[in-house]
């Protein structure tokens, strides 16, 4: 059978279930209504009520037997206390020749046996519902059903204490008297356990508990009604006794629905601690003004039954107390490992968070190792974590006087200086930063380490979370300009914000669709594409080179350096490139249309080869037949190739496979290798601009220019020169073979109309490889 076919039968057979459930308990009902109204004998009526209540519970047992995910011992723990309840309370009917509901006075005096009877029922159900609630709720404290008992005893003893008078009267001894309110107490613990754990759940809402503790709060006013009615407060014929044989059969027939009803989710819960310590500390407190009122000459002395009960809750308190405090320990014990780095043996982040909480000056300094990463994946994980537990030495013997020390992360550490002024600090951070950044010796290995630091003073009042903000502000500033200690200032801290900002309007932007986004009503403005030409050594434009702006609504026309190293570090750079292609692809056919006979070349980063939507958006773009694929030029660096050269190699094969041009872009800055040239199937190597402005006045350069020339030549390659600034570049580039040029000298990068209207004036003009027009200059 399948799992759906099973699950199907599995519902069909609780369906069943609960539908016999209720009519039963429905059949019950109407068999009680039938005791109240028509004239039976007493022992007939006792009988036919203790049918019915055997009846429900043999019914409750038959739906324990279900199967269930959670297991059945819960609910056959439940059941075999409702039985052993009924069976003794039968007992003790047909002993006194009295079958009604509710027994009367003198069966607690005559048979003392049933003190143990209802805590001997009641305790089995307690166990079960413990257990039910241990399965289905993480997080209930295990002392939960010990406070339930304690204010059970609390109201049973209370109890007593106003019934002493009824109990003399009747000639009840103590052992009667706890037989009598037993059956409330307990009751009420029931309850007060199923209704607590209920509300613990709140929304996280589970049926059989619920269900259950609507049954456990039937029992419970059942149970103060038939105590009413032993008591002679209610009469023991009647309409008293029916409602409360009625409400045992109702919380029977729930307690048999909840048995066969669909087991929810397992839920954590995060109990009220607190107020579970005040009712545990009120109870006793009870206790003791209890024995208290008892030594006091205008208090009525407590009966015996009640000193047995208040002795019960004091053990019980202290049962609880043993409970609450192994809880204690284990949550100490939970904070102590949480606040502490077991590879480094320093402070956790939280232990650092809890050192800051306290209101010292100070200065902490954070520290960022940097491409820890590398050393992982070079030498291994076991050798990086030795590496960590030397650096983690060096700061504890480079540092002095009063700090604490922490590792945040996986290369991250924190020092807290305490009671020291901004100079010291600065002092003992350079120290720190000159011990752990010299080399590390691990078996046959030597590391050598790099690091970023951020420091900044720590004054009073200062939150926690603010001071690691701004350590960490200057630590990210010190990494972004290649390591080193910075000091934390409020120009950084302005800059740091304003980066922030770009980084929200970024995802913002580039999280709306294309459409809206080239709205100039957007609220993070909108990406546009500016265009720079490439000429041929006759002057014949050939191509544009696109580039990326950004159209902000507050800060205007941004350059790529204010944001593409914010979406390179934060994983938006793949998204910014799309922007970027789908404009390039179609405004290059919309010039193509017109008649000038361009490609277009679009930048690719190391994270764009990583990208794995990369193809996709390329097959998108080449799919809507806007430009042939040969018209496009995706360059590639080599810094980007090296960084994982195979997975790159193989992601510019399929680009190349789908007619893409590829092209080497700033070669000579980066990894510069021949087994790319040899490997890669590149059309166009294009000349870093650091060689075309030395070109003129280096003859070692101009050696390496003219040899890369004949290099590219060699192998069928196109070559492109960019940072063209001037006549005689050109005219020196075109001399040695060089085949595009690219530069201010042509055009400054451009906006897609005003690069319409400089290809226009230029075929108009027919000017081979002179200057711009002037309006393009």
């Amino acid at each position: 059978m399948s799992s759906r076919g099973a699950t199907v039968s599995t519902s069909s057979r609780r369906l069943r279930l609960r539908s016999l459930v209720v009519v039963t308990t429905g059949a019950a009902l109407v068999g009680y209504a039938l005791l109240a109204v028509l004239p039976w004998t007493s022992a007939v009526a006792g009988a036919l009520s203790l049918i019915l209540g055997a009846a429900s519970v043999v019914l409750l047992c038959v739906c324990s037997l279900a199967r269930r995910p959670d297991g059945r011992l819960p609910w056959l723990l439940i059941s075999t206390g409702m039985l052993v309840s009924v069976m003794l309370r039968a007992a003790a009917a047909a002993a006194t020749g009295d079958g009604g509901t509710v027994l009367p006075p003198s069966a607690y005096v005559d048979y003392p046996w049933l003190m143990l009877s209802v805590p001997l029922g009641y305790t089995l159900v307690l166990a079960g519902l413990h257990l039910l609630v241990r399965r289905t709720t993480e997080g209930v404290p295990r002392g939960l059903w010990i406070d339930a008992l304690l204010v059970s005893a609390t109201g049973a003893a209370v109890m007593l204490l106003f019934l002493a008078p009824w109990t003399e009267r009747f000639g009840i001894g103590p052992v009667g008297a706890l037989a009598l309110v037993n059956r409330a107490a307990l009751a009420l613990a029931l309850g007060l356990f199923s209704v607590a754990v209920v509300l613990l759940r709140g929304r996280r809402r589970d049926a059989r508990l619920d269900i259950a503790a609507a049954a456990l709060v039937c029992f419970v006013v059942s149970e103060v009604l038939g105590l009413l009615a032993a008591t002679q407060a209610l009469p023991t014929e009647g309409l008293a006794a029916s409602i409360v044989g009625v409400l045992r059969l109702v919380a029977i027939g729930l307690l048999s629905v909840a048995a066969v009803s669909p087991a929810s989710a397992r839920t954590a819960v995060d109990p009220p601690r607190r107020t579970l310590r005040a009712v545990s500390a009120a109870v006793l407190s009870l206790s003791c003004v209890l024995l208290a009122v008892d030594h006091a000459a205008w208090a009525p002395e407590l009966p015996d039954g009640a000193w047995i009960l208040v002795l019960c809750m004091l053990l019980a308190g202290a049962v609880r107390m043993s409970v609450l405090s192994v809880e204690m320990n284990r949550l100490l014990d939970e904070r102590r490992v949480s606040a502490s780095d077991a590879l480094t043996g320093l402070f956790s982040r939280r232990g650092m968070r809890d050192a800051l909480e306290h209101d010292a000056q100070g200065a902490l300094l954070l520290i960022d190792l940097d491409d820890f990463k590398g050393v992982n994946d070079r030498c291994g994980q076991a050798v990086g974590d030795e590496v960590l537990r030397v650096v983690a030495d060096r700061l504890r013997r480079a540092s002095s006087g009063p700090r604490v020390l922490a590792r945040l992360g996986a290369d991250e550490f924190a020092l807290l200086l305490l009671d020291v002024d901004a100079a010291r600090a600065e002092e003992r951070a350079s120290k720190v930063m000159a011990a752990i950044t010299s080399p590390i010796t691990v078996g046959d290995r030597l590391v050598r380490l790099g690091a970023s630091a951020g420091l900044t003073t720590r004054e009073r009042g200062l939150p926690a979370g603010e001071v690691l903000r701004r350590a960490d502000v200057a630590m990210q500033l010190a990494k972004r300009n290649g390591g080193g200690l910075r000091l934390f200032d409020e120009a950084i801290d302005a800059g740091a914000r304003q980066r922030e900002r770009l980084l929200d309007d970024l995802r913002t932007m580039l999280g709306a669709p294309a459409g809206d986004a080239s709205d100039d009503r957007a609220p993070a403005g909108r990406v546009v594409a500016h265009f720079q030409p490439q000429l041929d050594a006759d002057g014949t434009a050939s191509g544009v080179e696109a580039l990326v702006r950004w159209d902000h609504p507050d800060l205007g026309l941004l350059q790529p350096v204010a944001f593409i190293d914010l979406a390179e570090e934060h994983g938006l750079l793949p998204e910014l490139t799309e922007r970027v292609l789908r404009q390039a692809v179609t405004q290059t056919a919309l010039w193509r249309a017109h008649g000038h006979d361009l490609r277009v070349a679009v930048n690719l980063s190391a994270s764009c080869l990583d990208w794995p939507r990369l193809l996709d958006v390329v097959d998108d773009v080449l799919d809507s037949r806007l430009l042939p694929a040969s018209a496009l030029v995706l360059e590639v660096t080599e810094t980007g190739l090296v960084s994982d050269a195979v997975h790159g190699l193989e992601v510019a094969a399929q680009l190349v496979d789908r007619g893409i041009e590829l092209s080497i872009d700033d070669y000579g800055t980066g990894y510069s290798s021949l087994a790319h040239l040899n490997h890669l199937p590149a059309r166009e190597l294009k000349l870093d601009r650091a060689f075309t402005r030395r070109l003129l006045d280096d003859e070692r350069t101009a050696t390496i220019v003219r040899a890369t020339i004949d290099l590219a030549h060699e192998l069928g390659m196109r070559l492109v020169a960019e940072g063209v600034e001037d006549e005689a570049t050109l005219t020196a580039l075109t001399a040695i073979g060089c085949d595009v040029t690219q530069g201010y000298w042509h055009s400054r990068p451009l906006a897609a109309d005003d690069l319409t209207a400089w290809l226009d004036a230029r075929a108009l003009t027919r000017q081979p490889a002179s200057g711009p027009a002037p309006s393009a200059r």
